[in-house]
């Protein structure tokens, strides 16, 4: 099995240190929680609780899409995990939340970058796969600098 590429963008969730159940919650990301039994599985499920969470907000093409912040320690009774987001979910995220921050429908950001609203629509679905030249089109529009790690 490949590994999956990594990107800079992650949350923070905070796991029970005590179980089972073992529980989980992202402060950045309200609602979104979950349990498993088994410690480790944490990763893995509230990597996919956190994804789906972020894919139904992407959903909304109105919506700014939630953000990592700084946080406190975990309590006593908590573990602090670090979970990194798929490379596509992050790029539709970012450039989500650039257009709405800018104040800009799909259509004007498609104006702006000399391409079709339904290239713009694809940058913001986390399964598209944009060309690198689109990317770089919408970085600019956008006046913004745009960072991508893959790792």
């Amino acid at each position: 099995m490949s590994k999956q590429p990594q990107t800079a963008l992650q949350f923070v969730a905070y796991v029970s240190a005590k179980g089972p159940p073992y529980t989980f919650e992202f402060p950045d990301v309200p609602g979104c929680t979950g349990s498993v039994r088994r410690p480790q599985d944490v990763s893995e499920k509230a990597t996919a609780a956190l994804e789906s969470a972020l894919r139904e907000q992407l959903g909304a093409l109105t919506r700014l899409p939630n953000w990592p912040q700084l946080h406190r320690p975990p309590r006593s009774d908590q573990e602090r995990l670090h979970l990194t987001v798929a490379p596509g979910l992050a790029l539709a995220i970012q450039f989500r939340r650039m257009r709405l921050m800018k104040g800009w429908s799909q259509a004007e950001l498609a104006a702006k970058v000399g391409v079709s609203q339904q290239q713009i629509v694809k940058l913001e679905d986390p399964d598209c796969n944009p060309t690198f030249e689109t990317v770089t089109k919408v970085a600019r529009a956008f006046d913004e600098t745009l960072s991508v790690v893959f790792g």
